[in-house]
């Protein structure tokens, strides 16, 4: 038994067959009159695409297509670049992972789907952290993103899993510290302007309210001279106290 051959195989005419590439009796390379290839594959059965390989396939250099890419088993004619599809349906799939190469190669993130069918799915994100790979970030299948929870309740859900602080924060080069919306450890609201600035609420595109970073609060007024000013009327349906004298 020869170690090794290649055999001519007539197809159904003469224009039709393939080269048969054979090591120890089995079928290591396939070449078919349409210019197809095929490695590894275990029958005679012509390729769907230019290149099939059955099994696992290891590439040092680049890999450039200007066409369409499936992974998978994904059909990539169904999709305008890259096409992946993950083991199974009723489970959450890692369809892209992605690491750096230290010591060896480690994985440190991943981009993932969620599903439990074919008409119901989102996207999760996750990264490493003290060597396990969590999920912090889900896309549900409304459109609704999940921070810390994978099941937003509203457009953009943030989600502390303790009773620890959950602030958003908003900064700029000059404002480096910023302003924080959220909530404290004592489960209390803050909006935290850490700026030396003024904090204006505004309704209908007109400030109506300012605190400035003194201290001091103006209603209709930018400047407010007074721990409160208030520019027009004000209706007290209570006691008015006062401290010092009142002048009317």
């Amino acid at each position: 038994t020869p170690v090794a051959q290649i055999k001519a195989i007539r197809g159904s005419s003469d224009t039709v067959g393939h080269l048969n590439f054979q090591t120890c009796n089995a079928h290591a390379m396939q070449i078919w009159s349409d210019q197809k290839v095929q490695i590894a594959s275990t029958q005679n059965v012509a390729p769907q695409a230019t290149l099939v390989i059955s099994g696992d396939a290891s590439i040092t250099g680049e890999l450039r297509t200007n066409g369409k890419m499936g992974i998978g088993g994904a059909d990539a004619a169904n999709t305008d670049g890259l096409h992946i599809i993950g083991a199974d349906l009723s489970n959450d799939d890692d369809l892209i992972v992605l690491g750096g190469n230290f010591s060896s190669a480690t994985i440190l993130g991943s981009i993932g789907t969620h599903h439990t069918d074919v008409n119901n799915g989102g996207l999760k994100f996750s990264s490493k952290t003290a060597g396990t790979l969590t999920e912090y970030m889900r896309i549900d299948k409304d459109g609704k993103v999940g921070i810390g929870t994978t099941g937003p309740g509203q457009n953009l859900h943030i989600h502390q899993g303790d009773s620890d602080v959950n602030y958003i924060q908003f900064s700029n080069t000059t404002a480096t510290n910023g302003t924080l919306v959220g909530i404290n450890a004592a489960e209390e609201f803050i909006l935290w302007n850490r700026h030396n600035s003024d904090t204006v609420f505004a309704t209908n595109a007109v400030e109506k309210m300012r605190i400035e970073n003194g201290g001091n609060v103006g209603i209709g007024v930018t400047t407010p001279q007074a721990k409160l000013q208030v520019s027009g009327d004000a209706s007290i349906t209570g006691q008015f106290r006062t401290d010092e004298n009142a002048t009317i």
